[in-house]
């Protein structure tokens, strides 16, 4: 049974039962049929016992058709012959193993028909224990008990199973191979097995394909469609006509143009019918199946075809025990509606479109968005960072992008994917969605309400990080007005607005103007929030940072290091907070000559935030260049220049051209490569 090179296909053993013959239109899945074969044939070459093989994943993967493929091809190796059962039905699953035993099929007498069908059953069952090897192919198996009642418990048989089931009791030995969806260039070919005349590379096909989402049921209706109408319906036109919001339900999608046309697996020819098949199998009396359609609704609000993370799928239905959404979950995994991978959940973007058509639960989408909105918060507050983040920023953009209809919850959105985006240093993205929450709020709350002056305040930040200081000095003026107006000066929110607005003045070289809106945040919050809250952390590390830029050393110190305690304590010695101050006292050390211990403070500030905020993080450009430079002064030169140019290439993508912090970098760059001794 070879298993490095797929077999053409070639006749079955006699007395085989295959109702469904080769389909010329099969493409691609070399090395899915390799795969099945190297499982099924296990760990020699000659067919033994033991061997279950299920081959999962979506409805409309096209799991028989592979199936179908790899008997054509691979079951001559099997000398007792290929056994096709359809266990769509449980109650016709008998007459189809009693069916087994005709024409001699199972080393059986020809003629069976007139003893009883429970005897039949018994003696087929009992053929397919000799060791004669045999391929059994248990078609659409859903349920485990079916499994465990019709295999073999002994013999030579091996069997392949079809299933939506993705996990299976470890008791029944199974080994799952996921089949996913098709490859692009292999989804363009199948389209052009129903339009020869098109070159591979039409755009047409490609997009149409995208449209899709290369579901292999999908492609087979729309090519059949297009066949079909080929006269009346143009591939510009079908695409146009793809755009539509209830994309499932278009004709072809639905099976229009197929008349009487036979299907290749005899399976339903419509997704639509295919996806309420799939959710028929859950049951509102169940509780782990409400749970289950919960999930499922909530996972329809966010980005189609987008890997949900299961801590944000969590986020949404908090009130769930744990325990029991993971049954919700693994119920979905059973009925074939999602696919998972180590941490996240997805929906294939068809299936999305259908569930949102099918109002399944009217608070899932107010509750993607608090959790979304949620998610923004802890972002800014360096709670989630890294990857998590970026895992979550897809859904956050795709829902805040949306027509919610309500304005207030829609700036929410907006301003929670502005500070997202902020966060994972997609400084241009996040101004925009500045931009479109300052508009929103401006509408329905007004132009001087505290949230409108939020987002502003939001805004000026995000123009000054980008180096547009005149440009963001008037929003951050306007929104300490308005905060100040509507909270009254000593209200622990506006001293954001201060905070933000003197580290403008400390840019654009307003060194005594920033310490007095620095002193006064301070004051503020020590009084308001307490002197071991993490903000006043903040307000101390910035006090200082003033202090050592006009010289004040000794004055600086114990700034830094109550800032760094607090810090250490309150968020952890691992937290980005906890970097910031390391590198201010960094800074400092370096100011007074102690430039070993500055360096020890500036790599554990680089460490912490490579691994917490990534490689390519904003904030680790500002840990490389100022390393950098205590490299260069060292006489480092090398490494010195190997941080300078990950310094520079981060910046440069991250900011505009011209950004100071670019252009020291790039300066920097050009002064040690000018260097005699570089």
């Amino acid at each position: 049974m070879p298993a490095a090179v797929l077999p053409p296909s070639g006749p079955l053993p006699a007395g085989s039962r295959m109702p469904l013959a080769p389909n010329p239109l099969f493409v691609g899945r070399g090395e899915e049929l390799l795969q099945m074969a190297r499982a099924l044939r296990g760990g020699d070459a000659t067919v033994g016992f033991g061997q279950i093989v299920a081959s999962t994943g979506l409805g409309g993967l096209g799991k028989t058709q592979l199936a179908v493929e790899l008997v054509h091809r691979y079951g001559r190796f099997f000398a007792g012959g290929v056994f096709w059962l359809s266990f769509a039905s449980a109650d016709e699953i008998p007459l189809q193993v009693a069916a087994c035993a005709g024409s001699g099929a199972a080393g059986l007498e020809a003629d069976l028909s007139g003893r009883p069908l429970e005897e039949r059953v018994k003696l087929v069952m009992g053929a397919w224990q000799s060791p004669v090897p045999r391929l059994l192919v248990f078609d659409n198996c859903e349920e485990e008990s079916l499994l465990q009642r019709w295999r073999p418990s002994s013999g030579g048989c091996r069997v392949l199973v079809t299933s939506r089931r993705s996990r299976w009791s470890p008791t029944l030995g199974v080994t799952a191979l996921p089949l996913g969806l098709l490859p692009r260039p292999d989804s363009i070919e199948l389209l052009r097995r129903y339009l020869p005349g098109l070159a591979a590379a039409d755009r047409r096909l490609d997009a149409i394909a995208g449209k899709l989402g290369d579901l292999p049921l999908a492609l087979h209706l729309a090519g059949r469609y297009l066949l079909a109408y080929r006269a009346e319906v143009s591939l510009d036109d079908y695409l146009a006509e793809l755009e539509q919001p209830a994309l499932v339900r278009h004709a072809s999608l639905l099976g229009e143009g197929l008349d009487d046309s036979p299907s290749p697996t005899h399976h339903v020819q419509s997704l639509a019918q295919t996806f309420a098949l799939c959710l028929g199998r859950l049951d509102q009396e169940r509780e782990v199946d409400r749970v289950a359609i919960a999930l499922l609704a909530r996972m329809a609000c966010l980005a189609p075809g987008e890997p949900v993370p299961r801590e944000l799928l969590a986020r949404t239905l908090e009130e769930v025990e744990p325990r029991r959404r993971a049954d919700g979950l693994r119920r979905l995994s059973d009925v074939g509606l999602v696919e998972e991978g180590e941490g996240w959940i997805r929906l294939h973007r068809l299936i999305v479109q259908f569930v949102r058509h099918q109002s399944l639960d009217p608070m899932a989408q107010p509750a993607v968005d608090h959790a979304l909105t949620r998610c923004g918060r802890d972002a800014v507050e360096d709670r989630l960072t890294g990857t998590a983040l970026a895992a979550v920023i897809p859904h956050l953009v795709a829902v805040a992008g949306s027509d919610t209809g309500d304005g207030r919850r829609a700036a929410d959105l907006c301003f929670a994917a502005g500070l997202a985006l902020r966060s994972a240093g997609d400084f241009s993205a996040a101004t925009l969605w500045y931009e479109r929450t300052v508009a929103l709020r401006e509408k329905v709350l007004g132009s001087d309400h505290p949230e409108t002056a939020r987002a502003m305040n939001e805004l000026g930040t995000m123009l000054w990080a980008r180096g547009e200081l005149h440009a963001a000095r008037p929003l951050l003026e306007r929104a300490l007005a308005i905060r100040e107006r509507a909270l009254g000066p000593d209200h622990s929110d506006t001293t954001a607005d201060l905070n933000n607005l003197a580290l403008l003045y400390r840019d654009q070289g307003e060194s005594a103007a920033a310490r007095r809106l620095f002193e006064r945040a301070l004051d503020i919050r020590e009084r308001v929030l307490g002197p071991e809250h993490p903000y006043t952390a903040r307000s101390l590390y910035n006090l200082a940072l003033v202090h050592l830029d006009q010289g004040e050393l000794v004055t600086a110190r114990p700034l830094f290091e109550r800032a760094l305690d607090i810090r250490e304590r309150v968020v952890g010695p691992d937290h980005p907070q906890t970097a910031y101050s390391l590198h201010g006292l960094a800074l400092l050390q370096q100011a007074r000559g102690e430039l070993d211990a500055a360096r020890r403070l500036f790599e554990r500030a680089l460490d912490i935030r490579e691994r917490v905020l990534g490689p390519d993080h904003h904030t680790t450009a500002v840990s490389l260049h100022n390393l950098a430079l205590l490299y260069r002064d060292q006489g480092e030169l090398a490494a010195a220049r190997r941080l300078f140019e990950r310094a520079l290439a981060i910046r440069e993508r991250v900011l505009v051209p011209n950004h100071p912090q670019t252009v020291a970098t790039r300066r920097a760059l050009a002064e040690l490569a000018g260097r005699p001794d570089a």
